[in-house]
């Protein structure tokens, strides 16, 4: 017994093929517009934040500065969201740096926190 089909995009009933998905070559190209736009939505809300980020934590460093400490809520009163990140790395010691790009950063003894700069 044949089973009924919606289109993927305008929901019309389908018909002919078994693995028809859309009824028209048009409902086929807004699906996937669709769908692309979406996920370049993604990408441009997260690449915003990465990059105000590490425009934050680069203000800390004047030219040929390689290691910076500041206070712990200094990153928290200009914005800084702690979640976005581009990768977390554990040294020989068990210290934990998060990094954004080629800024490094972990929580120094006194609660401070040292900022590193390739």
């Amino acid at each position: 017994m044949p089973q009924n089909r919606n289109c993927l995009q305008c929901q019309k009933l389908l018909k002919g093929r078994s693995d028809k998905k859309f009824c028209t070559p048009a409902c086929k190209s807004a699906f996937h517009n669709n769908t692309f736009n979406i996920r370049i939505k993604i990408f441009k809300e997260t690449e915003t934040i990465l990059r105000k980020n590490y425009t934050i934590l680069d203000q800390y460093f004047s030219p040929g500065d390689k290691k910076v400490r500041i206070e712990a809520d200094e990153l928290d009163k200009g914005g800084f969201n702690r979640e976005y990140l581009t990768r977390i790395f554990h040294n020989k010691k068990g210290v934990q740096y998060a990094i954004l790009y080629d800024i490094a950063w972990t929580k120094s003894e006194n609660g401070q926190i040292d900022l590193f700069k390739k």
